[in-house]
């Protein structure tokens, strides 16, 4: 029995025609694949960038909400030295 990995992976092209084709990477020439593992690392370094694009912009959000927070009541001392005039 063999006891290796079979590689299920495939990738889906759509064709000038707007066809959905599929190619099994099992079946793909050496340069084929070189190009694939390319593909897949773009694909997972774009997948990273918007995640952490999308936690930097949580933060940001969280550090904004921190800042008027304290914003607010100097606010509320400003308007009151100028009652006091």
């Amino acid at each position: 029995m063999d006891e290796r990995k079979k590689d299920d992976r495939t990738i889906i092209i759509k064709t000038e025609t707007g066809e959905d084709q599929a190619y099994k990477v099992s079946e793909m020439s050496d340069e084929e694949k070189l190009v694939y593992s390319k593909i897949e690392i773009i694909s997972k370094e774009s997948t990273n960038i918007k995640i952490n694009a999308q936690f930097k912009l949580e933060q940001n959000d969280i550090l904004q909400n921190h800042y008027l927070e304290i914003l607010k009541p100097l606010l509320s001392k400003g308007k009151e030295g100028e009652k006091d005039k």
